[in-house]
């Protein structure tokens, strides 16, 4: 369950009395959530039933879009209290989830979310599954679901660093430590080990997770955080400077021990325990490998004893495991191990149980001292039948200093990828819609990874995912007359269904182990009866009815026997028995089971709220429906099944409107936000109205399809083959594209090549983006999407990225300007500094700020108007961030802690694509302890509306495999008016 430990403390304060601080009217004419700190909604909003608890669900959800990646926020819930900032963080897992959510909405009400749902669909695209698509996307995480250095306190491990990742629990992933070797006055060496060591921290206990440095409003916010550790022993000293990255998940942690006095540093990761490598903690076998740049497996723990090698030429190593991925048995985790220079060897050996879990890499003194560094990245999930993917990212590492995961760690993309693509795609078909094509080549692309690794034996623990995603394929494929797709894909629906109800998944002829298993396969079965119409699977969804109840008094049983608290469940409060209730309907008397629910006195059973109540707790922000996308997810639409809302005519919607609507099937549009997101996108399709049955009638597209050699080829090409449809080693192809005037257009690419191709897309044939990273041994269709490039607002593309120093370049005024802690740009009370940025083409345009203290930021078109755009000055944050702080006003400010600051910068563009930026003082710098404003990171996000689009096909420039070159067959080129 994603609940962040903060936002329960902060759901307890749910029933004190606020003042509501401004009349402006949300939602239903209830207070905008930001004007009452203490989330009374619920309160405002009840009584509820299941209808209006969907369609508050869905607008809420669509309140929720980002429109930097097109996918959901966790929850807008203190958003205004900078160490918790809920605004930066997402889960394309929920919004797969989602996606399927308002695909049954279409089905059960009067109204679809088109724009919604097409939005979503290019976010789950964007979020990549792994082995397919590496489009790059903004990710900020300033909270929880991150990586961080800890203290490894076990007294065989003292002093060791460990890194961890703070998910749904603390984990840790891995122990780093060091041995060390120093000349004794008497000659000789004296060998030291980590333990042996006293050390200081730089913050103090700055590895001690939960205190109020680690958690502090600064150091939370500061990325990179700089974990400084210093080693001593008889006058010998070591110095560790530890590096992760709270706000760019895609960053890998760095470890670099320093010393002027060792002849020799080892560093080990891991140990001899298998807990010293918690990353694999999963694993219940010893099978694991080590594997090089090469691409060749170097070592097999059941082969080998152990894997050494003398001063490396190459700079990086995985250690994969087997069977260590979280919820998907068969699927591999590993650990990307890069380092710095030449070590004198690189060693992996063997931990208590038989597995690669210790790795060794040792380091000679030299002129300036002993200098060891590595950069560390654990993947959870990887597919060890895509290892190209897994070399790509270490090789990233080296080029760049990124892995290619667009910041989401792969297992929040797998087990719901496919589902939010398949039933995407069936909506935008059923609609008509430009973007179904993409979104279709995609659902298949994931589908088929997805059944190529099933028949290998590795599989979802979740199998009500893959389930409920080849069902939505097949309606997809019988919807849009693809009998192939048909054909490759119904057969897997029974296979899979077979194997939920039997004992592999501990179905005992009725029902499912825990409610949440339980749940969530009853919601699969019907729809496999719905798309199979097998009357075994109906049966079945029958019976799993039956195994939950709840009596007049609110109390729940499984099987007629109570359960004690209501998280005997294992559910998002009630989430998932209001989807399979609800569906259930009126005429099965599920409805009032229901109304019980949303009452019930029984013990909600959460620790971080003890005496809470299930009715209490259900719709609460951060743990109930509807105030939670990870919760509202289970239930949304599925639960309006037993409704028989009447559909006279169908809504085709817009972002923004919020609908409502009733058990006779009025729609009303309320186009009033919950909240003010400043990632809330500007709507771009028009509400329609549609006759029941009736379609969407759009212009069909104009298309072009041609072969490499060919004439049409020669037309759209800007440069020459080597040799027709083949590129090799250091080569690139670039096409031009007419789109004037057009509102979509794709590109689709038939390629192969097993070691991997790049394609970009760019405005002016200068300023290039990706838009695919990946391979293919056999012939593949790649969708390249140039709606960025059209008169289409669905999409924005990351233009830049700066922090100091790299930002240089913008820069045309500077005064009492000075560069601290590495990346951060402070300004003295009477400084300024000036950027000029030029993005040629551009249409809209949209900044993110990472900036702290008493700032200011001015936007101009022309670098002499200035017109103010965000103030420090302006930001209220909560009371209960008065810990360690200056007050003004009653306000809580805290110094050095940096802030996202967000402002729409379109109206500020200049004829030639330039905007200009002013970052200064406010001239309070009193109230931040006589902290100077400072700028961390600028970050612009745009979409452009010009004539032509280039495309260009290109050799990554790692990752080579000699004779392996990219092929060619075909190019479709479509676009629509």
């Amino acid at each position: 369950m994603k609940i962040k430990t903060q936002y329960l403390v902060a759901v307890c304060c749910l029933f004190v009395v606020c003042e509501l601080r401004s009349e402006e009217q949300g939602f239903l004419n209830t207070p905008l959530l930001e004007e009452s700190p203490q989330e009374k909604l619920r309160h405002l909003l009840a009584p509820y039933d299941v209808i209006s608890l969907n369609y508050l669900a869905a607008n809420y959800t669509e309140n929720l879009i980002d429109k930097r990646v097109n996918v959901s926020e966790f929850t807008h819930l203190d958003s205004d209290v900078n160490w918790w900032d809920a605004y930066h963080l997402s889960y394309p897992d929920d919004t797969g989830r989602l996606i399927e959510g308002l695909a049954f909405e279409d089905q059960y009400s009067p109204v679809v979310r088109l724009e919604l749902i097409r939005r979503f669909t290019r976010g789950i695209v964007a979020a990549k599954h792994p082995g397919t698509y590496a489009l790059y996307a903004f990710r900020n995480k300033l909270s929880s679901k991150c990586h961080f250095m800890l203290n490894d306190n076990r007294a065989d491990r003292k002093g060791c660093v460990l890194l961890g990742d703070w998910a749904d629990s603390l984990a840790g992933f891995f122990s780093v430590g060091f041995e060390a070797s120093f000349e004794k006055e008497s000659g000789g060496l004296q060998i030291a080990k980590v333990g042996d060591f006293e050390f200081s921290d730089n913050p103090n206990e700055a590895g001690k997770h939960g205190t109020e440095v680690i958690r502090s409003s600064r150091y939370n916010n500061e990325s990179p955080f700089v974990f400084n550790r210093t080693y001593e022993r008889e006058g010998y000293r070591i110095d560790f400077r530890g590096r992760y990255w709270l706000s760019d998940e895609n960053l890998p942690a760095e470890f670099l021990y320093t010393s002027k006095e060792a002849q020799k540093i080892q560093i080990q990761i891991g140990g001899d325990k298998s807990d010293d490598m918690g990353l694999f903690s999963r694993a219940q076998g010893t099978e694991s490998f080590i594997y090089l740049p090469n691409r060749t497996m170097a070592a097999d723990a059941s082969k080998d004893g152990f894997f050494a090698v003398e001063n490396p030429e190459y700079n990086y190593l995985v250690l994969r495991r087997e069977g260590a991925a979280f919820a998907m048995p068969g699927y591999s985790s590993a650990l990307l191990v890069v380092w710095d220079g030449t070590p004198d060897e690189v060693r992996v050996e063997k931990d208590e149980k038989g597995a690669f879990g210790k790795i060794l890499i040792s380091y000679s003194a030299e002129a300036e001292g002993c200098v060891a560094r590595l950069r560390l990245f654990p993947l959870e999930h990887v597919n060890h039948h895509d290892m190209n993917w897994v070399y790509s990212n270490a090789e990233s590492i080296l080029e760049n200093g990124r892995v290619n995961l667009n910041g989401y760690p792969a297992s929040w993309v797998m087990n719901s990828t496919g589902l939010g693509l398949a039933s995407g795609a069936y909506v935008l078909a059923k609609y008509n819609d430009p973007y179904f094509r993409t979104a279709y080549l995609n659902a298949c692309d994931v589908t088929d990874d997805l059944l190529n690794n099933w028949e290998r034996g590795m599989t979802y623990a979740r199998i009500w995912f893959p389930l409920k995603a080849l069902c939505w394929m097949v309606k997809t494929a019988d919807l849009i007359g693809d009998k192939d797709a048909v054909e490759k894909y119904k057969p897997w629906i029974p296979k899979i269904a077979d194997t939920m109800l039997s004992g592999l998944h501990g179905y005992d002829g009725a029902g499912w182990p825990g409610g949440y298993n339980h749940f969530n396969c009853t919601k699969a079965l019907w729809l496999a009866h719905e798309v199979t119409g097998e009357e075994k699977y109906l049966d079945a969804y029958e019976r799993a009815l039956a195994v939950y109840s709840i009596d007049a008094d609110g109390v729940i049983s499984r099987n007629g026997t109570p359960l004690k608290i209501q998280a005997g469940m294992d559910t998002y409060f009630g989430a998932l028995p209001l989807a399979v209730w609800g569906h259930g309907g009126e005429t099965k008397e599920y409805y009032p089971l229901i109304e019980r629910l949303l009452h019930s006195k029984m013990p909600a059973g959460s620790h971080e709220a003890p005496g809470w109540t299930v009715g209490d707790m259900f719709h609460d922000g951060g743990t109930g429906p509807w105030f939670c996308p990870d919760s509202n997810a289970d239930f949304l639409g599925s639960a309006l099944g037993g409704a028989k809302i009447p559909v006279s005519k169908k809504y085709v919607t817009a972002i923004g409107d919020f609908p409502i609507y009733n058990r006779k099937g009025k729609v009303t549009f309320i186009r009033k936000p919950f909240f003010k997101s400043p990632y809330f996108p500007t709507p771009s399709l028009k509400t329609e109205v549609l006759a029941p049955g009736r379609r969407r009638t759009l212009a069909e597209p104009k298309t072009v399809v041609f072969t490499p050699g060919s004439a049409a080829d020669a037309f759209f090409a800007q440069s020459k083959w080597q040799k027709a449809g083949v590129l090799g080693h250091g080569e690139s192809m670039t096409y031009k594209f007419d789109i004037l005037n057009a509102t979509d257009a794709l590109v689709e690419l038939t390629l192969q090549s097993r070691s991997g191709y790049r394609v970009e897309i760019s405005p002016d044939g200068k300023h290039w983006f990706d838009r695919a990273d990946t391979w293919s041994e056999a012939d593949r269709q790649i969708p390249v999407d140039l709606a960025p490039l059209c008169n289409n607002s669905d999409e924005l593309l990351r233009i830049l990225d700066y922090c100091p120093a790299r930002d240089a370049s913008a820069v045309i005024f500077q005064r009492g300007q000075r560069i601290e802690r590495e990346y951060y740009t402070y300004i003295s009370d009477e400084g300024s500094c000036t950027y000029r940025f030029k993005f040629p083409g551009i249409k809209e345009c949209f900044f993110d700020f990472l900036v702290g203290n008493g700032y200011k930021i001015e936007l101009s078109k022309d670098g002499k108007s200035w017109t103010p755009a965000i103030n420090a000055a302006e930001k209220r944050v909560r009371e209960s961030e008065k810990t360690d702080s200056e007050y003004l006003n009653g306000l809580a400010l805290q110094k050095d802690a940096g802030w996202i600051a967000s402002v729409d910068a379109t109206p500020f563009i200049g004829n030639e694509g330039d905007v200009y930026v002013r970052f200064s003082s406010n001239h309070a710098s009193g109230i931040y302890d006589g902290q100077d404003p400072f700028i961390r990171r600028i970050k612009a996000y745009g979409r452009y509306t010009v004539d032509n689009a280039w495309v260009r096909i290109l050799k990554p420039s790692f990752g080579e495999t000699e004779g392996d070159d990219i092929r060619l067959s075909e190019v479709r080129f479509s676009r629509w008016k």
